[in-house]
């Protein structure tokens, strides 16, 4: 089973359309010969609501992920739907039952589809627990980016990409924060402790990338690999 986690900045680049690219995308998984869980992020859309919260005053991390993870079901609603129904689990996996469900009827399905039902974590999180739930050690991440950076590239001109890395080099990089609702990282720091600590592998690239490689494989991927 291919475990794949799509960030909500290539669903939705910005808030007037969905992307035309992930029908695209879709379509690739839809060829695809293997098993597919799809798990995705909120993007823009998450953002504007959570930063509108906290103008109004509603700052706690509880409520800021709750709409979060709202969010992430929602779009991860829409992607279901653009699969084939009879091929799909029929549910969003969005509570620990749905879930056991959906591990039991595994051989039933092409597709499954992953949400969100906690605060405290990211959906990268939910792409690592998901993987390990469903016996695959690694998880494709498909975003805006093509690589990890040495350091932020939109204010560093002279930013260097890397291809391979280990989970400690990567949490050397991003500082090994704690998770906060709403942050963009390449891999969220909570999820990269857990993939570190069951030795899953993530594959990083850009929607972009996929696209003209035209195949879900991370074989030869053009991209950065930590783990």
């Amino acid at each position: 089973m291919i475990i794949i986690k799509l960030g909500g900045s290539v669903i939705q680049k910005d808030l007037s359309a969905i992307n035309p690219q992930i029908f695209e995308f879709l379509n690739l998984v839809k060829q695809s010969e293997d098993k597919v869980l799809i798990t995705n992020g909120g993007g823009p859309f998450c953002r504007v609501l959570q930063n509108s919260l906290k103008d109004n005053g509603v700052s706690d991390a509880e409520s800021l992920g709750i709409m979060g993870y709202k969010v992430d079901n929602v779009f991860g609603e829409f992607l279901k739907l653009n699969l084939p129904n009879d091929m799909t689990y029929p549910e969003v996996i969005t509570s620990k039952e749905i879930l056991n469900d959906a591990k039991s009827r595994k051989e039933d399905y092409k597709y499954f589809i992953g949400g969100a039902w906690e605060t405290g974590h990211s959906s990268d999180y939910n792409a690592v627990s998901l993987a390990l739930e469903f016996g695959s050690n690694q998880v494709l991440r498909i975003t805006n980016v093509d690589y990890v950076y040495d350091k932020d590239p939109n204010k560093f001109p002279n930013a260097a990409k890397i291809e391979r890395m280990d989970w400690e080099q990567y949490m050397y990089i991003i500082g090994n924060r704690d998770f906060v609702p709403g942050a963009n990282y390449p891999f969220d720091p909570v999820a990269s402790r857990i993939a570190m600590d069951t030795r899953v592998t993530v594959y990083l690239t850009s929607l972009d990338k996929i696209l003209e490689r035209k195949t879900l494989s991370t074989d030869s991927l053009e991209g950065t690999v930590i783990g």
